[in-house]
């Protein structure tokens, strides 16, 4: 030691210099080699449980439909279903007809499904809830993804060469749209893609049933059919807040009869439920909720269209001119409703008068001779009606649905879509007369 000029005490201090040394870059690499694993372990549970990745967009802003639901597969298959009896499908058959047209000429499949037909669906005593049992049980036996869209006998096809894609677009699990003159969500047509999720959906929207509300002197209570359960069943699994305010109109209130007098309905306790459910849920938006049988992981999706924005309308309002936007047009006239009363209006022509329940045709040919929009005067009449219902409802009980105005563009070209979750409302809807009252409303999302 002492020939290379280092004594005892000086290579002792080296030693444990060195040593401390060693002892640090040991715990710097240790701690170097776990972040590295846990990063690999990270990105083998990504993989394994499959979570979705947020995109940022431009200005920093967040797009919760690209955050929250994964890719899911699209289908190209698409399915018209009109739920009818066989004796409906005999004194509706040309307005059927019509909607096979329109199938055929898009490429569609259309079926006829008959309630009556499923024995499971025997045990629910009023038809509108059968009728959506018997769609459950149909689309068991069909393929995940089919995309559907579900008619009545009152839904005439064949009016405007426009397809569906301005609906499919939204890739939604549930989709349905605001009536013009009542402001209530369509129960009478509605698109769905076919899975356990909407299949269990249906099966709840049917069984509401069995706390359906009984009405005075046995009358069935004015509750539109499954129209009411639709709006409870849709806010519930949406996931709104104070829906049992809704649920207690639906049990307590609803208790009125159908028949105010002779020949006119009772809308009053009808449309306090609808109001009350529009109220929670805001203006018309497409709604991201977690798949309930599984575990949150997956999402589904319910899109509302504003008015005018769905795939028909009621012709009453449209003073029964077809064309310019909407592939189908609801006719229901005074009395009873028949062919005859529907053709002097539209003019409809087939090139053989078959039975629509006939299926062995393999080609149909119908169109309407009747005047017809274009979209530029179909938009100008629409944003006029639009502009008086919506201050002055049809019915003065409608004023209890809060309604919201639309922009402008929407009519123009009709491309306006439902808004996203996250868009917050601060614009006061009308609502009681409020425009005139000046009445108070916190907030609506």
């Amino acid at each position: 030691m002492a020939v290379l000029g280092i004594n005892r005490a000086q290579a002792t201090l080296a030693a444990d210099y060195f040593s401390n040394q060693l002892f640090r870059y040991k715990a710097i690499i240790s701690l170097a080699l776990l972040a590295m694993f846990v990063g690999i372990g990270m990105d083998i549970l990504k993989q394994v449980v499959k979570l979705p990745q947020p995109e940022a967009l431009e200005g920093d802003e967040i797009d919760l439909t690209k955050v929250l639901i994964e890719e899911r597969e699209k289908s190209d298959g698409v399915k018209l279903i009109v739920i009818a009896s066989h004796e409906t499908i005999k004194d509706h058959q040309q307005v059927i007809l019509s909607q096979k047209c329109y199938a055929q000429r898009h490429g569609y499949e259309h079926y006829i499904l008959d309630p009556d037909h499923y024995t499971a669906c025997k045990k629910y005593q009023i038809l509108e809830y059968r009728k959506i049992c018997a769609l459950k049980t149909y689309l068991e036996s069909e393929p995940d993804n089919l995309n559907v869209l579900v008619l009545d006998e009152f839904t005439l096809g064949n009016i405007e060469n426009t397809n569906l894609d301005n609906w499919l677009i939204e890739n939604a699990d549930f989709v349905v749209f605001e009536h013009v003159d009542t402001f209530e969500w369509s129960h009478d047509t509605y698109m769905l893609k076919n899975s356990e999720f909407i299949r269990e959906f249906l099966k709840n929207w049917a069984d509401y049933e069995y706390i359906h509300p009984a009405a005075t002197n046995g009358e069935t209570s004015f509750t539109n059919g499954n129209g009411a359960s639709l709006h409870l069943n849709l806010v519930n699994y949406i996931g709104l807040k104070d829906t049992d305010v809704c649920q207690q109109i639906f049990q307590t209130k609803l208790n009125a009869p159908a028949i105010v007098k002779m020949g006119e309905l009772n809308p009053g306790p009808y449309s306090n439920l609808v109001g009350c459910t529009r109220k929670l849920a805001g203006p018309e938006r497409s709604w991201i909720v977690p798949d309930r049988d599984e575990f949150g992981i997956h999402k589904r999706k319910f899109s509302i269209y504003a008015r005018f924005m769905g795939w028909s309308v009621n012709a009453q309002v449209l003073n029964y001119v077809p064309g310019g936007f909407h592939p189908f047009l609801t006719v229901k006239l005074e009395g009873n409703t028949t062919w005859s009363q529907v053709n002097q209006l539209y003019n409809f022509e087939f090139d053989v008068n078959h039975d629509a329940s006939e299926e062995g045709r393999t080609e149909i040919k119908c169109h309407s001779n009747a005047e017809q929009h274009d979209l530029s005067t179909l938009g100008q009449a629409a944003k006029t009606i639009e502009d008086g219902l919506v201050r002055t409802p049809i019915n003065q009980a409608y004023h209890k649905v809060p309604r919201w105005t639309q922009a402008k563009r929407c009519f123009e070209s009709f491309d306006c879509r439902p808004w996203h979750q996250d868009k917050i409302v601060n614009v006061l809807p009308f609502l009681y007369g409020n425009e005139e009252m000046n009445m108070k409303v916190t907030h609506y999302t």
